[in-house]
C-alpha cells in the first residue's frame, strides 16, 4: 500500500492504503478540500491512454504500450504486492494462484514478495509462501497501528525465522488518512523498527505525508547501514535525497503511479534517484499502470513500470530490469537449493507413489427460500453445514455464494462477509467488522465507488441473486 502524497489508485479499487481498519473518513475529508481543477484532473487521469501514446503532460520521453508489446530478456521481481488482496478481488482460492500466474505473468517473471500488513492475513500468507515463487514480508500497516500489541508482535517475530521471509513490513506512518491515531502510529512504527533489528531483517516502510517523523524514527532506531525499502514513493525530491544520503543501503520503490498523467512530481523523483537504488513494485491490486487502469494490478505489470523508468533515465528496458533487480533482499542460495530438493522429492512421491483418488462426496443442496431478508435474518446463512447456504449481500442485493463455501464459509479467507452486507468492506478493501452492514454509499469517494461497482459486476456474473435486504420491521406499540 502506497506512500507519501496524493495520487490516484488503480485496479478499480480504493486507495492503495485502503486495506485495514478504519472508515477512511480522513481521506474523504481531504478529498473534499481539493480544488475543483485538481479533482477534474484526477478524473481525466482515470481514462486509459491509447496503446503506445506518448504522455501529453510529461517532459520525459516515454510511452505506455501494453506488456505484450514489450518482449524482454531480463528476469524481474515484483518487490511489493498484496497477493492475498488480489485473490480476494478475483474471488480465487489459494490453489488457483499458479493458474492465475501462468495467465498473467510473462516468462520474465522470477518471483514476488507478498506483503502481509494486516494481522487477519497472517495465516493466509503462511500458505502463500508455500509456492516457490512467493516470498513474504510481515508487518502491521499504519492503518492498523492501534491494533499492534505484544501478541501480534510475537506472531510476527515467530515468522521472521522462515527463510522465505525477506523483510519486516510494511510498517510506517500515514498522516493522510490517520486511520489510527498518530501516537499509536508512532509507537507501532518504533516498536517494529526495533523488532526488525533484533530479527536482523530489512524494513519495508510506508510513509504518507509524514516525511519528517519517518526520517527521524528511521535515524533513531536503525543502524545507518540497515537495508530499507521505501515503498511506493510519491513524495518530493528533497525527502528522497535525504533518505539516500543518510542510509547507503536504502532503496526507493516506484509503482504504476509513475505512469499517471498527474504524477510528474513522482517522475521528477525517479530522475534523481540512482538507477541502482530503485526497486520495482506493483503494490497490486492497487496502482494499476497505464494503459490498464480499471483492472487489478498484478506482478505481470512490472515491465510496464520499468518501461516508464527507462524513458525517464534514457535506458533500455532490459537495463532497467537488470539494474533494479531485487539485490536488496537477495534470496539465500541455500533456500533455492532447499526448494529444488523439495520439488524433486515431491515429483518422486507423485510419480512413483501416486495418492489414491479422493472418494466422491455427494453434498446436500443448501435449503433456503428465495425472498427478501432483513439483516438480522441474513445472519443465519453462514454455511455452518452442507445444508446451510452462504449468503453475501452487496448494495442490498443478496447473493448465494454457497458454491464458494471454502472461501466465504467457516474457515474461509473471507468468512467475515458471510451473513452480512459487505458493501463498505468491499469498497474500502477492509476486513474491519465495523464496516459490515453499512449499505449507505454516500460517504464513499470515487475510487471506492469504482471498486464497489467492480465487485457488483463480479458477483452478478458468478452468483445467483436470492433477493434483497429489506428494512428491519419496527415493533408497533
Amino acid at each position: 500500500m502506497s506512500s507519501t502524497s496524493t495520487t490516484s489508485t488503480g485496479g478499480g479499487g480504493g486507495d492503495c492504503c485502503g486495506v485495514g481498519s478504519g472508515s477512511g473518513g480522513g481521506g474523504k475529508q481531504r478529498q473534499q478540500q481539493q480544488p475543483k481543477k485538481q479533482q477534474q484532473q484526477q478524473q481525466q487521469e482515470k481514462k486509459p491512454q491509447s496503446k503506445g501514446n506518448k504522455s501529453e503532460v510529461s517532459k520525459y520521453k516515454f510511452t505506455t504500450p501494453k506488456v505484450v508489446d514489450m518482449p524482454v530478456d531480463a528476469k524481474y521481481v515484483d518487490t511489493h504486492v498484496h497477493v492475498d488482496q488480489i485473490m480476494m478481488r478475483m474471488n480465487m482460492t489459494l490453489d488457483q494462484f499458479p493458474m492465475f500466474a501462468a495467465a498473467n505473468f510473462p516468462p520474465q517473471f522470477e518471483r514476488l514478495v507478498q506483503v502481509c500488513c494486516d494481522p487477519v492475513s497472517l495465516e493466509y500468507t503462511d500458505m502463500l509462501i508455500s509456492f516457490d515463487q512467493i516470498f513474504a514480508a510481515y508487518g502491521v500497516h499504519p492503518h492498523n497501528a492501534s491494533e499492534y500489541n505484544d501478541d501480534i508482535e510475537a506472531k510476527l517475530i515467530q515468522r521472521m525465522a522462515s527463510p522465505k521471509v525477506v523483510a519486516w513490513g510494511e510498517c510506517g506512518l500515514d498522516y493522510f488518512y490517520n486511520k489510527s491515531a498518530r501516537p499509536a502510529q508512532l509507537s507501532a512504527f518504533t516498536r517494529q523498527l526495533q523488532a526488525a533489528v533484533k530479527c536482523n531483517k530489512p524494513v519495508v516502510v510506508h510513509s504518507r505525508e509524514a516525511e519528517e517523523d519517518t526520517l527521524r524514527l528511521l535515524k533513531e532506531n536503525l543502524p545507518k547501514d540497515w537495508k530499507i525499502h521505501i515503498h511506493c514513493f510519491t513524495s518530493n525530491i528533497e525527502f528522497a535525497l535525504a533518505l539516500l544520503e543518510h542510509f547507503p543501503n536504502l532503496y526507493i520503490g516506484f509503482t504504476g503511479c509513475i505512469t499517471f498523467n498527474n504524477s510528474e512530481s513522482i517522475r521528477d523523483s525517479v530522475s534523481v534517484v540512482p538507477i541502482d537504488r530503485i526497486l520495482l513494485e506493483t503494490d497490486g491490486p492497487y496502482m494499476t499502470p497505464m494503459p490498464f487502469r480499471g483492472q487489478i494490478a498484478n506482478s505481470g505489470h512490472i515491465p510496464q513500470i520499468a518501461n516508464v523508468i527507462a524513458g525517464i533515465k534514457e535506458l533500455s528496458l532490459e537495463e532497467v530490469l537488470t539494474q533494479c533487480h531485487y539485490k536488496m533482499l537477495d534470496v539465500p542460495e541455500e533456500v533455492i537449493w532447499g526448494l529444488l530438493v523439495c520439488v524433486i522429492i515431491y515429483l518422486i512421491k507423485t510419480i512413483w507413489f501416486p495418492p489414491a483418488p479422493p472418494p466422491v462426496v455427494r453434498r446436500a443442496k443448501p435449503v433456503y427460500e428465495k425472498r427478501d431478508y432483513t439483516l438480522e435474518e441474513l445472519k443465519q446463512f453462514v454455511g455452518v453445514d452442507e445444508t446451510n447456504a452462504v449468503f453475501v449481500a452487496i448494495k442490498g442485493k443478496i447473493y448465494d455464494v454457497s458454491m464458494k463455501r471454502s472461501v466465504y464459509g467457516p474457515g474461509g479467507s473471507y468468512e467475515l462477509f458471510a451473513g452480512h452486507d459487505a458493501t463498505t468492506c468491499l469498497a474500502k478493501s477492509s476486513f474491519d467488522k465495523v464496516n459490515l452492514n453499512k449499505m449507505d454509499t454516500s460517504s464513499l469517494n470515487q475510487d471506492e465507488m469504482d471498486s464497489l461497482n467492480h465487485w457488483v459486476s463480479f458477483f452478478d456474473e458468478r452468483y445467483e441473486v436470492v433477493g434483497n435486504v429489506k428494512p428491519e420491521q419496527t415493533k408497533q406499540d
